[in-house]
């Protein structure tokens, strides 16, 4: 524990201490900003320069504090006097950049945007109609780099046969794309290579905390990166409880298959749901039906998007190619959609509180040898989740009020334009009105974006005090809809 606060000491004061340097790394350039790399740190420019993405800027610079807390920004650079290079790196980045876009202009901009998602690791423009029916199904993990893919990547380089070159090819594949999820890949298989050379026994959840703290401790801020987390809790996950889960439902007599997909997505799940919860309460049910249906097409997809990729500028494989890639992304398109119109989701927001209490009682079922009544406590805290009820709820996302709508088995998220615009939500602009169980219910905006929304129930306001700051989700009020009454349960 001593050892485990001094390295975490010396990883933040190295990091954060000393930020000067005298040349950086362009990293990423948005229409709003500019950020810069130098020796593992994040610099925000606060210069409006014509910059390109991997150019070298050294020179004379000028360090004031970020004028926002940007995870892992260490200083806001004005530029003076600086010189532009560029280097192999540079090329790499702009090479990354004009395949991307070659891809939308021969592809379109859905199957363009995913195929440079999956190929590449450039998964911010992603068509948005796509995106939100993976985000109904659980599934958005999928359309970005991940181990997922990585490990695709593997067992087709060991089916062709070119085993001796398989690591020297994912290595440059990930030095190539350069994203944090490839590089935890990259340091686990590091790590079972070194301890097979030192003739020790690999053991992958040592390996899995080896590239935690490899990345952690250069770059301390990703600790704070609930993507990063998942990634890593999602894993430990897998290698925990996929193999009890898999013995437990072999009694059941079930296809290897459906047995396969609810172990792994039940066992990543089981230590991710409490970060999961902690940041957005509502959870889709169909992630299971997701990863058996829609999977096995993604990793198509993504079989698809490399070839699309590296031949698309042989024109013989691409008359050939693209009649598949056409049927195979307009299938996983609308199969994402009709899946998403039938998925359920469930309430997170309540069960948070009891979860290690839950997970706590599980365990013990389990290792009383009473699996029957441990699979009944899950389905009981699963149907304690559900919408069962109409209710209005009052939601604190970080002191940040909105209004959660529970209706036939559907939750709605309500919130004030001015704090978030965002697709999964209902924004409220003005006046909203609804009817719940032939009850009116009206949502004004507030004057304050930080106090809660008038709400009225059959033209009688709701009286609730504004929530204080409080990191991740919290409820302010419950009220549950009976026949013409609302009843205050919180």
């Amino acid at each position: 524990m001593i050892l485990g606060f001094s390295l975490s000491y010396i990883s933040f004061n190295s990091y954060y201490k000393n930020v000067e340097t005298s040349e950086f790394r362009v990293v990423k350039v948005t229409d709003y900003s500019i950020t810069g790399e130098s020796k593992g740190r994040k610099y925000k420019i606060a210069s409006k320069e014509n910059l390109s993405e991997g150019d070298i800027i050294k020179g004379e610079f000028k360090f004031v504090k970020p004028e926002e807390n940007d995870l892992g920004i260490v200083a806001s650079i004005k530029l003076r006097k600086y010189t532009k290079t560029r280097d192999l790196k540079s090329r790499i980045i702009s090479s990354k950049k004009s395949i991307s876009t070659k891809l939308v202009e021969e592809y379109g901009y859905d199957k363009g945007t995913l195929m440079s998602s999956l190929v590449l690791g450039t998964g911010s423009d992603i068509y948005e109609a796509r995106k939100a029916s993976m985000k109904n199904l659980g599934l958005m993990h999928i359309l970005s780099i991940s181990g997922f893919h990585i490990v695709l990547i593997s067992n087709l380089l060991s089916k062709m046969k070119i085993k001796r070159l398989n690591f020297l090819m994912i290595f440059s594949y990930i030095y190539f794309i350069g994203t944090v999820a490839a590089y935890r890949v990259l340091y686990t298989i590091l790590y079972k290579k070194l301890a097979r050379y030192l003739k020790r026994d690999p053991n992958i959840i040592t390996g899995i905390f080896f590239a935690l703290f490899v990345q952690s401790f250069f770059k301390p801020y990703l600790l704070f990166n609930i993507g990063f987390i998942l990634t890593y809790f999602s894993t430990l996950g897998i290698i925990i409880f996929k193999k009890p889960l898999e013995d437990y439902l072999v009694n059941y007599r079930m296809n290897k298959y459906i047995i396969d997909n609810i172990s792994t997505t039940v066992a990543a799940l089981t230590l991710t749901i409490p970060f999961i919860a902690l940041l957005d309460s509502k959870f889709s049910l169909s992630v299971l039906i997701g990863s058996m249906l829609v999977v096995p097409i993604y990793i198509l997809v993504t079989y698809m998007s490399f070839l699309a990729a590296i031949f698309m500028n042989v024109k013989i494989m691409k008359i050939i190619l693209d009649p598949f890639i056409k049927i195979v992304f307009d299938f996983s398109y609308y199969l994402g959609l009709f899946l998403g119109e039938f998925s359920v989701t469930i309430n997170l927001i309540y069960l948070k509180r009891y979860y290690y209490y839950f997970l706590l009682l599980i365990f013990v079922l389990i290792y009383k040898k009473k699996p029957k009544l441990a699979a009944c406590v899950v389905l009981l805290f699963t149907l304690l989740s559900f919408p069962l009820t109409n209710e209005i709820a009052i939601i604190s996302k970080s002191g940040n009020p909105y209004i959660r709508v529970s209706q036939k088995l559907r939750v709605y998220d309500i919130i004030d334009v001015r704090i978030n615009k965002d697709k999964d939500v209902i924004e409220l602009n003005d006046t909203i009105k609804l009817k719940l169980q032939n009850n009116n219910l009206t949502i004004s905006k507030s004057e304050n974006k930080n106090e809660i929304p008038k709400i009225y129930f059959n033209n009688l306001k709701l009286k609730i005090d504004n929530p204080a700051y409080k990191f991740g989700e919290s409820v302010v009020a419950r009220y549950i809809i009976f026949g013409e009454r609302l009843i205050r349960v919180e």
